[in-house]
Protein backbone atom coordinates (compact mmCIF):
# COMPACT_ATOMS: atom_id res chain seq x y z
CA UNK A 1 0.00 0.00 0.00
CA UNK A 2 0.84 3.51 -0.50
CA UNK A 3 -0.20 6.95 -0.07
CA UNK A 4 -0.89 8.52 -3.76
CA UNK A 5 -1.26 12.37 -4.49
CA UNK A 6 -3.83 14.18 -6.62
CA UNK A 7 -3.41 17.67 -6.75
CA UNK A 8 -5.69 20.01 -6.97
CA UNK A 9 -6.60 23.92 -7.23
CA UNK A 10 -8.72 25.92 -4.29
CA UNK A 11 -10.52 28.84 -4.26
CA UNK A 12 -7.79 31.05 -4.69
CA UNK A 13 -6.20 29.27 -7.23
CA UNK A 14 -3.79 27.34 -4.75
CA UNK A 15 -2.70 24.24 -5.60
CA UNK A 16 -2.79 21.30 -2.82
CA UNK A 17 -2.30 17.45 -2.86
CA UNK A 18 -5.12 15.53 -1.67
CA UNK A 19 -4.14 11.81 -0.39
CA UNK A 20 -5.39 8.87 -1.09
CA UNK A 21 -4.12 4.79 0.31
CA UNK A 22 -3.70 2.69 -2.36
CA UNK A 23 -3.02 -0.35 -3.56
CA UNK A 24 -1.81 -2.12 -6.67
CA UNK A 25 -2.28 -5.33 -8.02
CA UNK A 26 -1.90 -7.00 -11.56
CA UNK A 27 -5.21 -7.74 -13.46
CA UNK A 28 -5.66 -10.82 -16.05
CA UNK A 29 -3.48 -9.57 -18.23
CA UNK A 30 -0.52 -8.84 -16.50
CA UNK A 31 -1.28 -5.01 -16.54
CA UNK A 32 -0.13 -2.97 -13.14
CA UNK A 33 -3.38 -1.14 -11.76
CA UNK A 34 -4.10 1.02 -8.58
CA UNK A 35 -7.14 0.25 -6.72
CA UNK A 36 -7.99 3.55 -4.33
CA UNK A 37 -8.78 1.75 -0.81
CA UNK A 38 -9.30 5.21 1.10
CA UNK A 39 -10.05 8.33 0.53
CA UNK A 40 -7.39 10.80 3.13
CA UNK A 41 -7.77 14.10 2.50
CA UNK A 42 -5.10 16.78 2.90
CA UNK A 43 -2.04 15.87 5.40
CA UNK A 44 -1.46 19.82 6.02
CA UNK A 45 1.73 19.63 8.68
CA UNK A 46 3.13 16.43 7.51
CA UNK A 47 6.40 15.90 5.39
CA UNK A 48 7.05 13.08 2.83
CA UNK A 49 9.05 11.13 5.27
CA UNK A 50 5.70 11.23 7.49
CA UNK A 51 3.58 9.95 4.72
CA UNK A 52 5.73 7.19 3.52
CA UNK A 53 5.98 6.24 7.61
CA UNK A 54 2.13 5.77 7.77
CA UNK A 55 2.18 3.77 4.55
CA UNK A 56 4.18 1.37 5.82
CA UNK A 57 2.87 1.31 9.23
CA UNK A 58 -0.86 1.01 7.74
CA UNK A 59 0.62 -2.02 5.26
CA UNK A 60 2.68 -4.07 8.07
CA UNK A 61 -0.58 -3.74 10.33
CA UNK A 62 -2.85 -5.05 7.32
CA UNK A 63 -0.49 -8.05 6.61
CA UNK A 64 -0.67 -8.95 10.49
CA UNK A 65 2.68 -7.93 11.30
CA UNK A 66 3.14 -7.32 15.40
CA UNK A 67 3.52 -3.88 16.39
CA UNK A 68 7.21 -5.29 17.89
CA UNK A 69 8.41 -5.56 14.04
CA UNK A 70 8.53 -1.91 13.11
CA UNK A 71 10.01 0.58 16.22
CA UNK A 72 6.62 2.60 17.06
CA UNK A 73 9.36 5.10 18.84
CA UNK A 74 11.08 6.02 15.76
CA UNK A 75 7.92 8.22 14.65
CA UNK A 76 6.26 10.99 15.94
CA UNK A 77 2.64 10.89 17.53
CA UNK A 78 0.46 12.20 14.90
CA UNK A 79 1.94 9.52 12.11
CA UNK A 80 1.50 7.04 14.44
CA UNK A 81 -2.20 8.40 15.30
CA UNK A 82 -2.98 8.72 11.41
CA UNK A 83 -1.88 5.24 10.36
CA UNK A 84 -4.45 3.87 13.33
CA UNK A 85 -7.20 5.55 11.94
CA UNK A 86 -6.32 4.75 8.42
CA UNK A 87 -6.27 0.82 9.84
CA UNK A 88 -9.29 1.00 11.34
CA UNK A 89 -10.93 2.65 8.55
CA UNK A 90 -9.76 -0.12 6.11
CA UNK A 91 -10.77 -2.89 8.75
CA UNK A 92 -14.37 -1.33 8.57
Amino acid sequence: MYLHPTYRRGKQGVRYAYWRLCDSYRDFAGVICRRDLINVGRLDGFTQEDINAVARIVTEKSKGTPDSMFDRELYAEKVLTLADELYSQLIA
